[in-house]
């Protein structure tokens, strides 16, 4: 888990991703299928395409961003 304050507006996307994402100064977190991200100044989802999801933020906001990674064992 970490936590992130939006101290400015615009779009940000806020997420996880691999260490073999590739990114470039238009594709980041949440732009390609390695990575998931959501955005809250268009309250969606992101996994390489956007889907409509959840609320929007606004400047101040605290954003916590946690991933489980739980592991199933079958025996």
């Amino acid at each position: 888990m970490y936590e992130a304050t939006l101290v400015t507006t615009g779009i940000h996307q806020i997420g996880w991703s691999t260490l073999n994402c590739s990114f470039t100064k238009e594709a980041g977190v949440g732009d390609e299928r390695l990575s998931y991200a959501y955005d809250g100044k268009r309250s969606c989802k992101w996994n390489k395409d956007p889907t409509p999801y959840g609320h929007g933020w606004v400047t101040g906001d605290v954003i916590g961003c946690l991933i489980d990674l739980g592991i199933f064992i079958l025996f």
